[in-house]
């Protein structure tokens, strides 16, 4: 989707200032907001506008990028059945045709004044995730996949109520099936600071992440080099020159935890971490 054609499904003028754009685009998503049986159009046309709107936010440099991985992406849809017509075939994404289940793609739903009423789905099927998508609503699909495995297996097993250790179950599953759909190899160049080519021809992806020392006195130096240690709970930890533990890596974007952090525990990458500072007063490195 081009800008002019986001400005065209949103009935907006190029250059219109971004709270008109806003404005209009929740006055469009009260309207289409399926209350009832939504009929296919709508559905349609609430991804449409969801789509536009996200790209009119888009700087220009942003959309070109996005534009970018959207061409280098198996674009092919998944069908549902007959009685799923309503969502079928109007999410444009890559699809895991391995995905050991299907998900739903929701979107919000706004009021006049920016609340958000509720969500919708507007398709259903083995969708990658991409950024067009909204990442919350993305763990909220898989965590919803998640339920039903679960709530099946408890039929099966003819449990009248679910085991005390289904939460600590559940967030696990949500963790697992996520990386059935986050396709790192596009996203790491979508979603790093900055992307260097070395002379050999690789890319080398840069991100910003901090270190949580966990209440340990840690001292380094602006370029200290950091090891990776060891992998607990999901938590990359790391070492510094002498072999002693630091912490742990964070990010401020939650979507590099199901990125970035599933490459160290599959050993799919090769990492070079260097320290900004000394820790802050929270306890945590730049």
């Amino acid at each position: 989707m081009t800008r002019e054609e986001a400005c065209r499904i949103l009935g907006v003028a190029p250059g219109t200032d971004p709270k008109e754009i806003k404005k209009k685009y929740r006055q469009l998503m009260h309207r289409l907001h399926p209350d009832a049986a939504p009929s296919v159009r709508d559905v349609h046309l609430a991804w449409q506008v969801n789509i536009a709107y996200g790209l009119l936010k888009q700087t220009p440099s942003d959309a070109l990028r996005s534009s970018s991985h959207a061409e280098d992406s198996d674009t092919s849809g998944s069908k549902t059945g007959p009685g799923k017509a309503g969502r079928q075939n109007v999410w444009d994404a890559p699809v895991n045709p391995h995905a050991f289940r299907e998900r739903e793609i929701l979107c919000y739903a706004e009021g006049q004044d920016g609340e958000i009423l509720d969500t919708f789905s507007v398709a259903r099927g083995n969708y990658f995730w991409t950024t067009e998508e909204d990442f919350p609503l993305f763990l909220r699909s898989i965590y919803n996949c998640g339920k039903e495995l679960l709530d099946e297996a408890d039929a099966s097993l003819g449990r009248a109520s679910a085991p005390a250790c289904r939460h600590k179950i559940h967030a696990e599953l949500t963790y697992l099936l996520a990386q059935q759909y986050i396709s790192a190899a596009p996203l790491l160049k979508e979603l790093s600071r900055k992307v260097i080519r070395t002379k050999e021809g690789q890319e080398v992806f840069c991100f910003l992440a901090m270190l949580e020392t966990e209440g340990r006195a840690v001292s380094l130096a602006a370029e200290a080099p950091l090891c990776p240690g060891r992998l607990k709970d999901h938590r990359l930890y790391l070492t510094d020159s002498a072999g002693r533990e630091t912490g742990y890596l964070s990010f401020s974007d939650d979507r590099l935890y199901y990125v970035i952090v599933p490459l160290f525990e599959q050993r799919r990458v090769l990492v070079r971490i260097r320290a900004a500072g000394d820790a802050s007063p929270s306890g945590r490195v730049g």
